[in-house]
């Protein structure tokens, strides 16, 4: 039923982008002294690979081979490192969450010290060009959470599923993702090494090789990363494929369909309302003539048709709702057959698509029982939003609410 496959899209995208906005209340940095002297072992470790000589006169195998795990060097390193770090975070625990993170890059690191960081004299890390980066960088922190919002709104207000959005929502959720390691390391060293001497374990002439203070930006974004960043590229991913899954395995034609089933008038879609009323024009007196299958249709039918000693009133309908007759609304008269196709002689409603026959499908209202009777006239196949194909040798029973496509998704009808 398509009414049940777009409730289970609502709930699990809703559900992906309230988690999208909530990883900003997850750890998101985790600073303790062990994982500090593990980034300035891999600055040193990406010296000797980049330039070995000047590494070594550098002193960056000293600190490799003293601080290796298990050394009591290392041990009272990291202890020492842990005290600072405490003091910097004024008590807090170790991990920093996203939102504190984002309220800190965005007010420039104005309560925070770079503790580990040696500063040139003369010079300072408060300059507006490094502010612009922090600044860039809680954006990007703040940028998911809030089109994860955006996107769970318009879906849950307008009932349907934004497809192409919520691709967009993963995309860039994982650009950021990609950009936090790759651009914004470049753009803070490029504003910092001027002011940058060293930093703790890591001398001034390490960081001079070329390469080596990029990295380090980077090593340290990432060895102090916790959960909520790979959480947050985790939903990009998922995000994408659930998008995917909408384009492929629930089938475009799903969300044309969108809430409406089979009780007309439960919910009227708003491409539906305030259409004009076109009078349907006669038939043409080489249709009348031709050839129809009512009567076998009519004998197949009996026992069900046994079932409805109900008479209905009212005349049928059939409403353009994608291509040419999109917007139009055609009045049949009661029990009698309309034909569409591209042949203004043969048929009452033409569509004149290179991909419609000249006498393409032929629908019938039937006062009796209140439903539809369709056959195609085509041997293209045509679909309906019920899962059932047209016959070309007898009548298929819709009932009001159904979508009938034309041609894909290009032609599409619904009667009632």
């Amino acid at each position: 039923m398509e009414k049940k496959g777009f409730k289970w899209q609502i709930f699990l995208a809703a559900l992906l982008l309230l988690t999208q906005s909530a990883v900003l209340l997850m750890p998101w940095l985790q600073i303790t002294g062990d994982r500090f002297v593990s980034v300035a072992m891999e600055i040193n470790r990406e010296a000797e690979q980049i330039a070995a000589g000047k590494a070594r006169e550098a002193g960056a195998y000293e600190v490799t081979d003293n601080y290796e795990r298990g050394t009591s060097m290392r041990e009272a390193k990291a202890k020492e490192y842990q005290q600072k770090a405490d003091e910097a975070l004024h008590g807090r625990q170790d991990s920093i969450d996203g939102l504190h993170l984002a309220g800190w890059c965005l007010s420039s690191g104005a309560d925070l010290a770079f503790e580990g960081i040696q500063v040139r004299e003369g010079y300072s890390l408060r300059t507006s060009d490094i502010q612009m980066v922090l600044q860039i960088m809680g954006a990007m922190l703040f940028a998911p959470a809030l089109m994860g919002l955006v996107v769970c709104s318009y879906m849950l207000l307008r009932r349907k599923t934004p497809r192409t959005l919520i691709f967009l929502d993963g995309a860039v959720t994982i650009g950021i993702g990609v950009a936090w390691l790759t651009v914004i390391p470049e753009l803070l060293w490029e504003q910092m090494q001027s002011a940058v001497q060293s930093y703790e374990m890591v001398s001034e002439g390490v960081l001079a090789i070329p390469g080596v203070g990029e990295y380090s930006i980077r090593a340290v974004l990432w060895g102090f990363a916790d959960s909520g960043y790979f959480i947050q590229i985790l939903l990009g991913g998922l995000l994408i494929l659930l998008s995917f899954a909408y384009f492929t395995v629930c089938r475009p034609e799903r969300e044309l369909v969108e809430i409406e089933e089979v009780h007309h008038g439960e919910y009227e879609p708003k491409e539906v309302q305030n259409w004009e009323v076109f009078p349907m024009a006669p038939m043409p007196q080489a249709v009348r003539e031709a050839e129809r299958p009512e009567k076998a249709a009519e004998k197949e039918l009996a026992p069900e048709l046994e079932c409805f000693p109900m008479q209905y009133d009212g005349s049928g309908h059939i409403q353009g709702v994608r291509g040419q007759l999109s917007g139009q609304d055609f009045v049949m008269q009661p029990d009698a057959e309309v034909i569409l196709g591209n042949s203004l002689e043969l048929c009452d409603i033409v569509v004149t698509h290179s991909g419609i026959s000249r006498r393409h499908c032929g629908v019938r209202y039937d006062s009796l029982i209140g439903q539809y009777r369709v056959i195609a006239y085509t041997s293209q196949p045509i679909k309906m939003s019920n899962g059932k194909i047209l016959r070309t040798d007898s009548y298929t029973l819709a009932r009001p609410g159904t979508m009938v496509y034309l041609l894909g998704d290009e032609e599409v009808i619904r009667l009632g």
